[in-house]
């Protein structure tokens, strides 16, 4: 019998990204940033996440609903880019961003309070673009 996880990695292919997409700002200390993100809502997107992707332009993320503001989880399995994971609050305030995920690790990545969204972009953007804890979003 397979288990879940061999079967998401059977049927996960770029075509079953979800194509639903939106603007999302991040405002810094500086300047407003907007991003084109995809948006993760049912468990099966949230599973597959940005997996398989070779490449997403630097104005490009995924953005994952939860419910409820709660503790999340991540890992980068069959992810090949490197990600920086942003963590925010039902306020849609950034409360913990994990830098540079590191493609295909195993490591469990933790939201360190509960939140309601999570965005991936590509790693390295938060330094980049001056994203940091504080900052607010409009989705």
């Amino acid at each position: 019998m397979k288990s879940y996880l061999q079967f998401l990695n059977e049927q996960a292919t770029t075509d079953s990204i979800p194509i639903r997409t939106k603007t999302i700002s991040i405002f810094t200390e500086r300047d407003k940033i907007d991003f084109v993100i995809e948006i993760a809502e049912n468990q099966r997107e949230k599973n597959i996440g940005l997996m398989y992707r070779r490449h997403m332009p630097d104005d490009q993320g995924m953005l994952f609903l939860e419910e409820r503001e709660k503790r999340v989880s991540f890992w980068m399995k069959n992810t090949y880019i490197p990600l920086d994971i942003i963590f925010i609050n039902s306020d849609k305030e950034i409360v913990n961003i994990y830098k540079m995920a590191k493609p295909e690790s195993l490591e469990t990545i933790y939201s360190i309070k509960p939140v309601k969204y999570v965005l991936e972009i590509n790693g390295g953007l938060c330094d980049k673009l001056g994203i940091g804890i504080g900052n607010k979003i409009k989705i």
